[in-house]
């Protein structure tokens, strides 16, 4: 199973660009995952837009427990209190065999493969209709003996224009990067509309273009349903199309949230996302 996930790894890396997964999401928690990463104008996610932080009800403290492609499992801690926010993303497997060039019986030994991101961030409140988010955060990925190391930032934008309309704009990943694995995290602009449809409803899309990819187009809804919220999501790369869903249950101070995304290579499995958030 380790030389499975072992050569998930090298495609993802090396490959997957190519065969149109470079649209699919890399599950950082439920909210991103449901609604397909769509949310530049509203959502409940700083990691879709920064500026949402100032958008937020109350103090939180969320756990994630994530799934990506070829069964690789990861966490993400996030803390959000007043207009400040930290989190904490990572993605490892452990114990892959380590075979040398000639033919053997036994491994010569075992390595991991690991991937980390810690964020800060905070908004600032030009106006009563005008938010600003800036996020700082660090990078660090190894694969055997090679390494990526960078310290990225990404800013955020988010216009009320009424109770019902909103607009959002991000620019990401502008900063540092030395990759020893030929990472890319492209600089990435994004342009969102959020429409609240109703008190219950709330459509969003949003458009996203970077200097490695096509434009990827990105919309959800949300709607409420008494302690639920169902969301429905979809992303549209090049010519694949890639649906996402969830769900949400509210109890008192506290929340959980599912989201799975589904994917044309259905030999990469399926992604998905768990969720539980304290509000206080």
């Amino acid at each position: 199973m380790k030389q499975v996930k072992f050569i998930f790894i090298i495609i993802i890396i090396n490959f997957s660009w190519s065969i149109g997964l470079k649209s699919l999401l890399f599950p950082v928690d439920a909210i991103s995952m449901a609604s397909s990463n769509a949310g530049i104008a509203q959502s409940e996610s700083v990691k879709i837009n920064p500026a949402i932080i100032l958008s937020q009800k109350s103090n939180s403290l969320s756990v994630s427990l994530n799934k990506w492609l070829g069964d690789i499992k990861g966490n993400s801690l996030s803390h959000y209190w007043r207009d400040k926010y930290v989190y904490i993303n990572s993605y490892q497997v452990d114990g892959i065999e380590l075979w040398g060039t000639s033919p053997q019986d036994e491994a010569i030994g075992d390595f991991s493969v690991r991937w980390l991101c810690i964020a800060y961030g905070q908004g600032f409140k030009v106006n009563d209709n005008l938010h600003l988010g800036l996020e700082s955060k660090g990078i660090y990925s190894r694969l055997y003996t090679q390494t990526t190391k960078g310290i990225l930032g990404n800013i955020g934008l988010i216009y009320k224009y009424n109770e019902k309309y909103k607009l959002g704009l991000t620019a990401k990943n502008f900063g540092y990067l030395d990759s020893e694995l030929n990472e890319d995290y492209p600089l990435e602009f994004g342009l969102g509309f959020g429409w609240n449809l109703s008190q219950k409803i709330c459509l969003k899309l949003d458009v996203v273009e970077n200097n490695s990819t096509d434009m990827v187009l990105r919309s959800s809804v949300d709607a409420i349903l008494n302690f639920f919220t169902f969301t429905a999501g979809m992303s549209h790369y090049d010519s694949n199309q890639y649906f996402s869903g969830g769900i949400k249950l509210d109890y008192r101070h506290w929340s959980i949230r599912y989201g799975i995304l589904s994917q044309e290579v259905q030999a990469l499995g399926t992604p998905y996302s768990i969720q539980l958030t304290l509000n206080y």
